[in-house]
C-alpha cells in the first residue's frame, strides 16, 4: 500500500529554505539595484562621451571661424569638466571616497586592495580612446562590516558621489554576530580611467 502522507519538514529544512530565499532575494535585489543602473549608466557615459567627441568637432570648427583662443578655451573647459569627473587619470581619489562614504554610512572598512591599472578592451579587442587618451580599468576589492539598511544607503550613494565611473562586478555577504555588525561584506569594483 502507498501512503500519499506529506513528510514533515524539519526545522533544519526550514531554516536551509530561508538561507535561500534570502540570498536569492538579495542576489535579485544586487542585479535590480546595482547591475542594471550600472550597466545603463555606462551606456549612456559612453555615448556623453561620443557627444563630447562631436563638440570637440565643433570647437575645431569655430577655430577654423578664427573666434579668439580665450573663447575657445573656455569652451573647451566646459565641455570637458563632466568628462574629467566622471574619467579621472588616477584611482586615488575614488579609493579615498569609498572609504570616506562607508564611514559616514555606519560601516567600518577592514581593507581595501587596489589592482593594477589595465587597458580596457571593446568587445573585439580594440583599446578604447577618448580623444588622446586612453581609458583604462582598475580592479578593486573592499571589505566592509555593517548592516543591511547601511549597505543599500551605501551603494545608492556611491553612484552619485564618485569621481570615476564605477561598476560593482560583483558582492558577497556573510553573517557576521559581533555587535553592532551583522554582516561581512566584500565588494568586488572596477574604476574607469582616462589617460
Amino acid at each position: 500500500m502507498i501512503s500519499l502522507r506529506a513528510k514533515k519538514i524539519t526545522r533544519t529544512q526550514q531554516k536551509i529554505m530561508v538561507a535561500g530565499i534570502i540570498v536569492l532575494v538579495v542576489f535579485v535585489l544586487f542585479i535590480l539595484w546595482v547591475y542594471l543602473p550600472a550597466r545603463r549608466e555606462f551606456a549612456a557615459l559612453k555615448s556623453q562621451v561620443q557627444g563630447l567627441e562631436g563638440q570637440i568637432q565643433e570647437i575645431d570648427k569655430l577655430v577654423a571661424r578664427n573666434f579668439s583662443p580665450e573663447q575657445v578655451s573656455a569652451a573647451l573647459m566646459r565641455k570637458y569638466q563632466d568628462a574629467q569627473r566622471k574619467f579621472p587619470d588616477s584611482e586615488g581619489p575614488s579609493v579615498v571616497l569609498i572609504s570616506d562614504y562607508a564611514r559616514r554610512f555606519g560601516l567600518a572598512v577592514d581593507s581595501i586592495e587596489v589592482g593594477n591599472q589595465q587597458l580596457f578592451l571593446d568587445s573585439g579587442g580594440n583599446k578604447i580612446t577618448v580623444g588622446n587618451n586612453t581609458c583604462y580599468a582598475v580592479n578593486a576589492t573592499v571589505s566592509l562590516r555593517g548592516n543591511y539598511d547601511n549597505l543599500i544607503k551605501y551603494l545608492g550613494i556611491l553612484k552619485k558621489v564618485m569621481p570615476a565611473f564605477i561598476s560593482i562586478n560583483g558582492f558577497n555577504i556573510a553573517k557576521y554576530e559581533v555587535s553592532p555588525y551583522r554582516l561581512k561584506i566584500r565588494l568586488d569594483l572596477t574604476f574607469y580611467l582616462l589617460k
